[in-house]
């Protein structure tokens, strides 16, 4: 079985994780993915092109970036003209952002990594390979989903939590924030989004064993989240309660019982 995956440069933080998965599947030899199918000194057509005539499975990932790409563009209609003229190659787009998809595959099923997520969109991927789907594997982790923490103001009493979706659309936006406060000392006001249906979950402070001294805030809005789009609120603490950041780390409610952790960082 030859993969090839015909992408552009800008989305490598998604495809490479893809091709990192179905190289320790397939192998190195069986995924055409250019970090590691060209090697320095070798021409760079003549190799996409073996590739591409070797190929028994082309994904072509739709993104701003790929459709923008006239190498792209190149590498994905010679691929549709080899599958019109009865080649064995299997053609499957793949969309990675709200981009859309180019009229002539408008009548092909494609993978939704951009409404569906990661997750989804990989094991669609190795629905296609494996037609009996038998394979299970833990694969590495993926995050979607980031946080930035940062000081409003000058007394340095108030921080704006700003959540953001990094590649896909999130359609699930609860959350519980720890806090490094009690209930009784905190405000919390809708920060630049003030159209957004902004709500605190009605469940009480909970204690949180892996933070000391932290309580948890359930907070939410009504709407999926998007690159464009991120949750933004302030929470505001009483004078001389907090000697350290008010914030100490947010978890996503997947579910009534899935709750994970997201990265928090610093924003300057």
């Amino acid at each position: 079985m030859n993969i090839f995956l015909s992408h552009n440069y800008k989305d490598k933080p998604i495809v490479e994780q893809i091709a990192i998965r179905l190289k320790e599947i397939y192998g190195e030899d069986s995924v055409f993915y250019d970090s590691w199918s060209i090697k320095p000194g070798e021409g760079i057509i003549d190799k996409m092109d073996a590739g591409l005539l070797n190929a028994d499975y082309f994904f072509f990932f739709i993104s701003s970036n790929s459709l923008a790409s006239q190498m792209v563009k190149l590498e994905w209609q010679n691929a549709l003209m080899m599958k019109t003229q009865n080649h064995k190659l299997k053609f499957i787009p793949v969309r990675l952002d709200e981009s859309t998809v180019p009229a002539i595959l408008t009548q092909t099923l494609y993978i939704d990594f951009y409404t569906n997520g990661f997750e989804v969109g990989i094991r669609q991927i190795f629905d296609v390979l494996s037609e009996k789907n038998e394979y299970i594997s833990e694969f590495k982790e993926f995050e979607n989903l980031s946080a930035y923490r940062e000081k409003i103001g000058t007394d340095g009493l108030c921080e704006r939590l700003t959540i953001n979706a990094n590649y896909f659309m999130e359609p699930t936006a609860q959350f519980l924030v720890i806090v490094n406060s009690k209930k009784e000392d905190l405000t919390v006001n809708p920060g630049n989004c003030i159209s957004d249906s902004f709500f605190l979950s009605g469940e009480p402070f909970l204690p949180i064993s892996n933070f000391t001294r932290g309580v948890v805030l359930p907070v939410g809005i009504n709407r999926a989240l998007t690159k464009e789009n991120p949750f933004v609120f302030d929470i505001k603490v009483k004078q001389n309660t907090v000697k350290a950041n008010l914030i100490m780390g947010v978890m996503h409610r997947r579910g009534p019982k899935c709750i994970k952790k997201i990265p928090l960082f610093e924003r300057d």
